[in-house]
């Protein structure tokens, strides 16, 4: 599969996970099954696009690299 359809998988579920939780109807327990659905698309696309996070630099004080 493409790495684009992890990613916006991803964040729609994401997206969907905060749509329910804000209506208040009930279905938390569904919301957080995406958010897990979620990390775990998320996870995958990092993985395999080789994202290895957020990562301070010690070049200037407050720097931050993006890898």
């Amino acid at each position: 599969m493409n790495n684009k359809f992890f990613e916006w998988a991803g964040v729609i579920t994401a997206i969907l996970y905060s749509l329910f939780v804000a209506l208040n109807i009930g279905i938390e327990f569904f919301g957080f099954c995406l958010l897990l659905i979620s990390a775990i698309l998320i996870g995958i696309w990092a993985y395999r696009g080789g994202h290895k996070g957020i990562h301070w630099t010690t070049h200037t004080k407050h720097s931050i690299k993006f890898t």
